[in-house]
């Protein structure tokens, strides 16, 4: 069937289930308020039934008569009441109308590209863009309503979830005390965790990704810096407690652990290092089984076309990832090396990652990571001899809760963190 065909015959399916929900609003004006937590104007293919949603909406939230609300339209009850109406669950309907305005939608996108795409069309950028397209329509539940009354409504519906139990709203992060002040990794939110050279950024992210293993969770893990049988060999270490280089080398037996990690929802990604596919990675990825976290080791590594320094990538590499975050609803943490000047002065208010401070500006939640012992020469001595050191975690920003620091137990040979305290302001 040609496009012109299909579209026709999308057009003529919504019309009659917009003429039906129209014809059920004027015999019951009472259910619109209802059914526009769901849809707006804007999903009516037809001008009139339009018109007739937005006067039956009007009428009943400014108390006003629905005849008199619609005849000011410039329509008629007459000739919008179905004469062949016969009841339907209207829920049912409102679902319909919004399944086949998703195809209607995708329709109209891909003979857009078809019309648009040309020899001299930069494939990988056009891909970016009709895959964020793509997502949009694919995440699209309805109309999400912005005036108070009705965020009140869905607010006390999310506080309904939580009355009777002590959940966290986000995931376990395998950090107790990382989690008591920004209560899990919560959807759509963006955080960075940075550190100075060889304070631990991947094994602390891998004791969060191995902790998610446990939460039967789906984590992509974009490694930027290793290879996939290097990350797998720190994580198995990590499983196990044992040193990873003997685990890649055979030398110790770590079959349970890997067929537990067999069993897992982990990718590991290795083959990307520009902004734009990793974005499309991302969706694609998200769109074949949604993800539940994401991380990306590190974001210095991480290119982006068109800027100059690295001041501007960096600054575009935060912004374009704390913009997927939102638009897939997947949290995205991050690993981010510090300045030099950061590492200096660890106990200062001040985020210091590299690069640009729009990192730390487009971040939910900033953790750096430093030595915390005085003597940096011991520190590193210990930790070369496998022997326990101290890590500090400063939480240095939280959009949604208190910051302070707590420290850690690190062992570097099997890469296990450990917390050792209670948090202080």
């Amino acid at each position: 069937m040609k496009y012109y065909d299909k579209k026709q015959g999308l057009i003529k399916i919504l019309i009659d289930l917009e003429s039906y929900l129209i014809s059920h609003l004027i015999i019951n004006p009472k259910e619109v308020v209802r059914v526009s937590n769901r849809i707006d104007e804007n999903y009516f293919t037809q001008g009139k039934y339009r018109k007739a949603y937005l006067a039956i909406l009007e009428s009943q939230l400014k108390d006003r008569d629905l005849v008199s609300t619609i005849l000011e339209k410039g329509l008629s009850i007459h000739d919008l009441v179905n004469k062949d109406y016969e009841y339907r669950q209207v829920d049912k309907v409102v679902d319909e109308i919004i399944r086949f305005s998703k195809i209607n939608k995708f329709l109209d996108i891909i003979q857009t590209e078809v019309e648009t795409t040309t020899p001299e069309t930069d494939i990988e950028t056009e891909i970016s863009i009709l895959q964020n397209e793509l997502v949009r329509i694919n995440r699209d539940k309805g109309r999400k309503k912005t005036a108070i009354e009705y965020l009140i409504k869905g607010y006390e519906s999310y506080r309904d979830i939580y009355k009777d139990n002590d959940s966290l709203i986000g995931i376990p992060s395998g950090f107790k005390k990382i989690d008591e002040v920004i209560d899990g990794v919560r959807p759509g939110h963006f955080w960075i965790i940075g550190g100075y050279t060889s304070t631990g950024k991947t094994a602390f992210s891998l004791n969060m990704v191995n902790q998610m293993i446990k939460e039967n969770k789906k984590v992509l893990y974009y490694s930027l810096e290793m290879s996939e049988n290097d990350i797998i060999s720190r994580i198995l270490g990590i499983m196990s407690k044992e040193e990873p280089i003997k685990i890649l080398k055979n030398k110790v037996d770590v079959s349970q652990q890997i067929e537990l990690l067999a069993r897992s929802r982990l990718e590991i990604i290795t083959d990307i290092t520009e902004i734009s596919k990793l974005k499309m990675s991302m969706i694609e990825e998200d769109m074949k089984e949604p993800a539940d976290v994401i991380f990306i080791d590190y974001l210095q590594l991480v290119g982006s076309k068109g800027t100059n320094n690295e001041y501007d990538s960096m600054r575009n590499v935060a912004h374009e990832l704390q913009d997927i975050s939102k638009q897939v609803g997947i949290p995205v943490i991050a690993l981010s090396q510090l300045s030099n000047e950061a590492a200096k002065t660890p106990d200062s208010r001040v985020m210091g990652f590299k690069g640009a401070g729009n990192i730390a500006a487009a971040a939910d939640l900033a953790i750096e990571l430093n030595p915390g012992e005085d003597n940096y020469e011991e520190f590193r001595r210990k930790m070369n001899a496998g022997e326990n050191v101290t890590v500090k975690c400063y939480i240095k920003k939280n959009r949604h809760g208190r910051v302070g620091s707590f420290n850690t137990s690190f062992n570097a040979r099997a890469g296990i963190f450990e917390e050792s305290d209670e948090i202080k302001n």
